[in-house]
């Protein structure tokens, strides 16, 4: 047996061992199964298992996942078939992509094709095994999450969402007092389901997006570190969407806003959609800018990462400015206005 084949095994074994790990503590732990708790082992545990597949190949990733799954069915075997059913598609995707050494552009398409079909799988094996579907999933495990919090935390928590209403008059401070624990933690619960009523397509479609880049560049740079051959990927300083880009945005945001003021059915949603998706593709595009800026000035690579990270928690703040910024970068085409090639995504 070759080096290599020794050091991917080791990969695979390494990369299971923590998969069990992760997922002794997101689902042997009651205090962590929340749904901020779920929503971060599905970030996590896919780019894994895409390392695992990249490493051993299908079948071994197969197998790894299927003993990953199979200790975690012993710990809860309800959630564990759904975070399966999340991951598998987007691991093998992904895994191919790097392992066929595919563009960018393709396996970010491949991964994040792969990545909503989990995400649709995984809906489908909660309704089968709840008889609930996300929105009502989520609701009742952030409900029982209250249980650990004291009546006083409880109380802060209601006042802080209540805030608005208190400026405006919709309720006084006295009410906001003495409000009853049941009461308290209804509303909070209900304001959590109308909140993911609106977000949650966006929110899957930003996974999707996200997963099937980042979880794609993660088992690639891991890959590659351990010296197998991987695609080569511009500097994410060249990265540009197509020049016409931003009107596919402002066409599909005024579609949106006009059925949404008519009050037609889904549109209200449906806004909130496409700002979210075009808005996270959009922040890359001028995250891609600020790193060109950045370059340019000779900032190295590690400062380049706190200054992106700055950017995303001041844009967050701002009302998504690396969003404006990506949308006027489109229009006005900075980078080649400065002297650089720009182009499209890889």
């Amino acid at each position: 047996m070759d080096r290599t084949k020794n050091e991917d095994y080791k990969s695979v074994l390494v990369s299971s061992l923590i998969a069990i790990a992760l997922l002794a503590v997101f689902l042997g732990l009651p205090a962590i199964k929340s749904p901020d708790f779920l929503i971060l082992a599905m970030l996590v545990l896919p780019p894994l298992f895409a390392f695992t597949v990249a490493s051993g190949g299908y079948a071994l990733g197969a197998l790894a996942m299927a003993l990953c799954f199979g200790v975690g069915y012993a710990l809860d075997g309800r959630l564990a078939v759904i975070l399966a059913a999340v991951c598998a598609p987007f691991a093998f995707a992904a895994g191919y992509a790097v392992r066929a050494r595919l563009r960018l552009r393709h396996s970010v398409m491949v991964s994040g094709a792969a990545a909503l079909v989990g995400v649709l799988l995984g809906v489908g094996a909660l309704w089968l095994m709840t008889g609930q579907l996300p929105v009502d999933f989520l609701a009742n495990q952030l409900e029982g999450s209250f249980s650990g919090l004291s009546d006083a935390e409880v109380l802060s928590l209601y006042q802080l969402v209540r805030i608005p209403d208190l400026f405006t008059g919709a309720v006084t401070q006295a009410a906001l007092d003495s409000a009853p624990r049941a009461d308290a933690i209804a509303y909070l619960v209900g304001v959590f389901r109308e909140a993911l009523n609106y977000h949650l397509v966006g929110m899957i479609g930003c996974y999707s997006l996200l997963m099937g880049l980042t979880g794609y560049l993660i088992p690639r740079a891991l890959r590659k570190k351990r010296g197998n051959d991987v695609a080569a990927i511009p500097p994410f300083a060249e990265f540009s969407l197509p020049r016409r880009f931003w009107l596919a945005f402002a066409l599909s945001y005024l579609f949106a806003i006009i059925g949404s003021s008519y009050g037609w059915p889904g549109f209200a949603i449906l806004e909130v959609t496409v700002l979210s998706i075009y808005g996270l593709v959009l922040s890359v595009q001028g995250l891609a800018f600020l790193d060109f800026l950045y370059r340019r000035h000779k900032i190295g690579k590690a400062a380049r990462v706190v200054l992106h990270a700055l950017g995303l928690i001041i844009s967050s703040m701002l009302g998504n400015i690396l969003m404006w910024l990506g949308l006027f970068e489109n229009i006005a085409n900075l980078r080649v206005r400065m002297g650089t090639k720009g182009g499209v995504v890889p």
